[in-house]
C-alpha cells in the first residue's frame, strides 16, 4: 500500500461537518484528479452528516444514540466509550484501509 500526503483534519461544533466534508473532498478532487478516501471518526449528533458523507464513517461509543436509529451505511462503532473509544476506532478505520 502507498500512502502519499495523509492528512488530518479537524472541524469544530459550529459548522455542518456534512457540508465541511463534501466542500474538502471536491477541493481534493480538483487537486488531486482522483477522489479521496475518507475517514470520518465523531461521537456525538453533530457528526452524523459528516459520516453519512465519508468513505469510512466510524462512531465512538456514546450512550446518546441507539444503534438501530442510525442510518449509516458502513459504519463502525467503537465497543468502548471515550476517551479509549476513540483510540479503538482509528485502529479500526486504518485497518479497514489496509
Amino acid at each position: 500500500m502507498h500512502l502519499d500526503g495523509g492528512r488530518v483534519l479537524n472541524l469544530g461544533d459550529r459548522i455542518n461537518k456534512g457540508d465541511a466534508m463534501k466542500k474538502i473532498i471536491i477541493m481534493l478532487e480538483q487537486k488531486f484528479k482522483s477522489k479521496p478516501k475518507t475517514i470520518a471518526v465523531g461521537d456525538n449528533h453533530n457528526d452524523l452528516e459528516m459520516l453519512k458523507n465519508s468513505d469510512i464513517p466510524c462512531l465512538v461509543k456514546n450512550n446518546k444514540f441507539i444503534n438501530k436509529d442510525l442510518q449509516i451505511k458502513n459504519l463502525i462503532i467503537s465497543k468502548k466509550t471515550a476517551p479509549e473509544g476513540w483510540v479503538e476506532i482509528v485502529k479500526l478505520a486504518l485497518e479497514k484501509i489496509k
